[in-house]
């Protein structure tokens, strides 16, 4: 499960349950969770595939990285609301209906993404228990949960589950994704898992040729990337459900026209898609 995430801006009070899901999955989390798949920080290569000593990696992201927030820690302030689920009860149920919504009206024909981002992780804890149950113990909202069976926001997930069954199986990555390859790239792709015994690969590789390369405000390079994309099953999941996890490696621009010869891999993103 992966809960680097966006979130939309809607009132005082959402913005701050918003900002709290954000610290508590950032705090929670140093690994990225897929089933009982885990993908490790991001590491440095050089060009000829080795590693050199760790450096601090830039937080800030560029555009193309919209969908991942900056990571943050939890306060004093975090942990009160922590304490009190029903507070962020309103906003997880306008999330899952935003999803819900999303999912009720894809066409392939149409749109090119199945739920917004900001979305994606309901989806995965409308189909998954285990997922469920993991944002529960996060959040500290179990006990609340156990306390209220058939809660309002379990059957908001419950409906959203239906709504993803239908919609589900005709949504498939697009093979563009992995039209090209880049031993390096993929190399960093795989090395990011922890363990891949219960990985079921049926597309790997990136989906340019050559890189994209991201300038500052004066329009100088900042630094070059590609995405890196792997599509699996995970046999260890709970649902049925394949997935799509793309990473973004760079090179940072090293001026005069050229870039170092450290390569890393700086974003993961997680999404659910049908098997083949």
């Amino acid at each position: 499960m992966i809960v680097l995430k966006a979130t939309k801006k809607r009132s005082i009070s959402t913005c701050l349950a918003a900002a709290v899901l954000l610290l508590i999955a950032h705090t929670a989390f140093g690994q990225i969770r897929i089933g009982r798949i885990k993908i490790t920080k991001p590491n440095i290569v050089n060009s000829k595939g080795e590693k050199p000593q760790p450096q601090p990696e830039n937080t800030s992201l560029p555009s193309d990285a919209g969908k991942k927030p900056a990571a943050g820690s939890e306060s004093s302030a975090t942990a009160a609301v922590q304490n009190d689920p029903p507070g962020l009860l309103n906003y997880f149920l306008s999330e899952i209906a935003e999803a819900k919504k999303d999912v009720d009206i894809y066409d392939p024909a149409t749109r090119l993404y199945l739920v917004k981002a900001v979305q994606e992780e309901w989806v995965l804890r409308a189909v998954s228990a285990r997922a469920r149950a993991e944002h529960a113990a996060t959040v500290k909202y179990t006990e609340w949960r156990r306390a209220n069976p058939g809660n309002e926001l379990d059957a908001a997930l419950d409906d959203l589950a239906k709504s993803v069954a239908k919609k589900l199986p005709i949504y498939k990555p697009g093979v563009s994704a992995f039209q090209f390859h880049n031993p390096v790239a993929e190399k960093l792709l795989m090395g990011s898992f922890t363990n891949t015994a219960t990985m079921k690969i049926h597309r790997l590789g990136v989906g340019s040729a050559g890189w994209m390369i991201q300038k500052d405000s004066d329009g100088l390079p900042s630094y070059r990337y590609k995405f890196a994309n792997v599509y699996f099953r995970d046999t260890s999941d709970d649902h049925p459900y394949c997935h799509r996890v793309s990473v973004r490696v760079k090179q940072d621009y090293a001026g005069g026209g050229t870039y170092s010869t450290e390569i890393y891999r700086s974003s993961a993103d997680d999404e659910l898609f049908a098997c083949p």
